[in-house]
């Protein structure tokens, strides 16, 4: 039993001793200082940490007493500490370590008294270094604040929108402002209006962060100061310090004579123009880049070169020396020859300075216009004569309307001298043409579209003429074109083929058609005639009726063979008055049925013509047929002819009822008749005969007066 309690105890007591240790390890690493002393002071355990804060060794520290580190605190306050501490157990504060060695540390401490162990323990840290930075930012600011008010150089305090915050006297002395009244103003508002770009610039230097140094002029009450000056943004404050040293007049002579002659060397530098200074016998003394390209050198051989040696004609140059001796000054465009070869025009002024030590001329290359004026006038040449042997008639107007241009192709076609046309409004050339609304539609399409054609047609006596205008804007900067052709032929051809076309597609269509209804109707032919022998005369009428119809169907059948195929033409010399009146002789009995007069009034002269007797017969007939059948109450047909030029001309005049004009083009046209029960073959194979006879056909109508057909036929075959 005791052996079992002895093993207890000594198992306790390594447990205590392990616990110990395992606790004196922490204290030891802490990086706080940490010491236990008695309740008088005797220091008993102190960390490592605790000897290096009062710079002894751990043993050494343990010989001393804690108050020792204390004597320069007064008894009251170690009686204070001594009450705090009983009362509360525990006192934080800051105090003063006095080292052996003679130095004093801020520390920041902490006291707990443990009654039952009968202990005091201190926790020590070491703030020496942050009063020394207080005390030195305390320093600091009162040198920093001295210097700022007794400063020679101005400075102010601006923020970011350049409201001015603080000033120091030396501003208020340059400025002539006091520094309450600074402080209501800005920064800008002592910058004159022709720097507020640069101040502007400053501020935008400022926003990115960066420091600026330069020069400003400042407006004051007492004129202006120009100031050296250097800006420090200070972004963590959000406001910026400017210093500035105003310049003595000396100082801002120089400044303005140096930014003059830096102002001089960038132009001198960077003009466009060539510019070369040269002495009294033509020797180059400077230039600048531009005259180095103009001159096709480099600055060391232009500068070893007389400027003779570009001149191309001596006398030229001659010339301009005695006008420069003589006026001081010379203006003059010549042609310099450059060392390569090359030959420029170049336009240049000289003069000669007041101190007559050497000239300045200034240089320009103006070979590209010489160039672009020569392509100008052979242009304009070019188009001149374009525009005059134009077979067009061709206008130029300007955007007022207003004609500036006209060539003499389209004088005839306006019926006018082109003095005439000159200066007047181009829409008034259309009036005699066009409608007042086709104009006014033409001339908006051109505006809207830049360009517009329009077809005018034109009653120029008996012919109609057709007149095609096509427009164009912007020619050029200023003019418009207007081109004015006669269309008239072209419309005439343009018509026959699409005529040409017609019958022959209608020729091709036919032929297949004609033959096979003329076999049927042949037979029909032969049946009826054998019906009707066998009715011995009886329903002899509508027998009649039935072959008059079968005969016209076979007449169109005919009609449509014509159209079909080329007929075997055999042309005789023939009297074409005996043609004209054996055609009378045979539609006279139809004529007076309908109470239709036929009137010959034929010239006895008449040459003979080559033709095919039978197939002007066929074109008389259809013809004078429809004249007759379009007079159905009677009247009369008139039938005459006469010699016009190379031709026989044959005219048949009806008092019918006319055709208007619109339908008259259409006439000859397939199947395009005026009448019920018509066809329109028997005109379209008339005008086909004609134009087989190298003839033409023309027709006059006056509605409600009649109409006239002028046949014409020529007089030799040719």
């Amino acid at each position: 039993m005791e052996k079992k309690e002895k093993r207890q105890k000594v198992a306790e007591r390594l447990s205590d001793e392990n616990t110990l240790q395992f606790y004196q390890k922490i204290l030891e690493g802490s990086r706080e200082a940490i010491i236990v002393t008695t309740m008088d002071s005797k220091i008993i355990y102190a960390n490592q940490a605790a000897a290096d804060l009062v710079h002894l060794t751990k043993r050494e520290l343990m010989e001393h007493e804690w108050k020792d580190f204390f004597p320069a605190v007064p008894e009251e306050i170690l009686f204070y500490f001594k009450e705090e501490l009983h009362e509360h157990g525990k006192l934080e504060d800051e105090t003063v370590l006095h080292l052996k060695d003679g130095t004093m540390k801020f520390v920041q401490i902490t006291i707990q008294r443990d009654e039952n162990l009968q202990m005091v323990i201190y926790y020590l840290r070491d703030i020496t270094y942050l009063k020394e930075k207080d005390r030195f930012a305390v320093t600091t600011s009162m040198m920093l604040r001295n210097i700022y008010r007794h400063a020679s150089n101005a400075i102010l305090l601006f923020d970011c929108q350049g409201n001015i915050l603080d000033v120091n006297p030396a501003f208020c002395r340059e400025m002539s402002v006091t520094m309450s009244e600074a402080k209501t103003r800005t920064v800008a508002s002592f910058v004159p209006k022709e720097y507020q770009n640069q101040f502007e610039e400053i501020q935008e230097m400022i926003q990115l962060g960066r420091k600026t140094v330069g020069e400003i002029p400042m407006i004051h009450a007492n004129g202006m100061t120009i100031f050296d000056y250097i800006v420090i943004p200070v972004k963590d404050l959000g406001i910026n310090l400017a210093i500035m040293q105003g310049m003595n007049e000396h100082e801002q002579m120089e400044i303005r004579l140096k930014k003059s002659e830096k102002m001089f060397e960038e132009l001198f530098n960077e003009a466009v123009d060539a510019i070369v200074f040269w002495n009294r016998d033509g020797s180059i003394i400077k230039a600048n880049r531009s005259a180095l390209k103009v001159f096709e050198c480099t600055l060391e051989e232009l500068l070893n070169r007389n400027l003779i040696d570009f001149i191309d004609n001596i006398d030229d140059y001659e010339k301009v020396i005695k006008q420069l001796n003589r006026d001081g000054q010379a203006r003059e465009e010549m042609l310099f020859q450059m060392p390569n070869g090359q030959k420029k025009h170049l336009e240049f002024t000289v003069k000669m300075p007041s101190d007559g030590q050497y000239h300045l001329s200034i240089f320009r290359n103006v070979s590209d216009r010489y160039r672009m004026e020569k392509e100008l006038r052979e242009s304009e040449e070019r188009f001149r004569k374009v525009f005059e042997e134009s077979m067009d008639g061709m206008i130029l107007w300007d955007e007022h309307y207003v004609i500036k241009d006209i060539n003499h192709v389209a004088c005839p076609l306006l019926k006018a001298e082109k003095e005439t046309f000159l200066n007047q409004d181009v829409r008034d050339v259309m009036k005699s043409y066009a409608s007042r609304e086709e104009e006014r539609n033409y001339f908006c399409q051109v505006k809207k579209h830049g360009q517009a054609k329009l077809l005018l047609t034109k009653k120029c006596g008996e012919e109609t003429k057709y007149f095609e205008l096509v427009s164009k804007l912007y020619l050029n900067t200023h003019l418009n074109l207007t081109v004015i052709r006669d269309v008239t032929e072209q419309i005439k051809i343009q018509e026959q083929l699409r005529k040409s076309d017609t019958l022959n597609v209608v020729g091709e269509l036919v032929a297949g058609i004609a033959h096979e209804i003329r076999n049927p109707l042949t037979a029909m032919k032969g049946f009826i005639q054998l019906l009707e022998h066998n009715l011995n005369g009886q329903y002899a009428m509508y027998f009649e009726v039935i072959k008059t119809e079968l005969e016209r169907i076979e007449s169109i059948i005919t009609e449509f063979l014509i159209l079909a195929k080329p007929q075997a033409v055999q042309f005789q010399k023939v009297d074409i008055g005996n043609v004209i009146r054996h055609t009378v002789d045979l539609l006279t009995p139809q004529a007076l049925m309908t109470n239709v007069q036929l009137i010959m009034e034929m010239d006895q002269n008449l040459p003979a013509v080559y033709v095919e007797s039978n197939q002007l017969k066929q074109v008389f007939i259809n013809i004078i047929k429809n004249a007759i059948e379009v007079m159905p109450k009677g009247g009369n047909v008139l039938i005459q002819s006469k010699v016009e030029k190379e031709y026989i001309c044959i005219m048949i005049s009806d008092e019918g009822t006319g055709i208007p004009e619109e339908k008259i083009k259409k006439l000859g046209e397939p199947f395009y008749t005026t009448k019920e029960r018509g066809t329109g073959l028997g005109l379209m194979v008339s005008f086909k005969i004609i134009k087989e006879h190298n003839g033409k056909v023309e027709v006059k109508s006056s509605v409600g007066k009649g109409t006239t057909f002028y046949i014409y036929l020529p007089v030799k075959k040719e």
